[in-house]
């Protein structure tokens, strides 16, 4: 049986290591920091984020 697709984006967020993600250059960084983000927001019930972080994340600036 074929490994599911969040199965495996888990298997390789949870195999990367500090020295990995310190050596990324910092635009491929934040891009990653961005997208973590973006499925942490999708995947947190509405009701357990705190009011107004979505907006402030929103409104935030992007140095890139």
């Amino acid at each position: 049986m074929p490994i599911a697709l969040t199965d495996r984006i888990v298997a390789l967020l949870v195999s990367l290591t500090d020295e990995q993600v310190e050596d990324l250059p910092p635009v491929e960084r934040r891009r990653l920091e961005d997208q973590c983000l973006r499925v942490a927001i999708l995947c947190a019930p509405v009701a357990k984020v705190p009011s107004g972080v979505l907006e402030a994340l929103r409104r935030r600036p992007r140095d890139e």
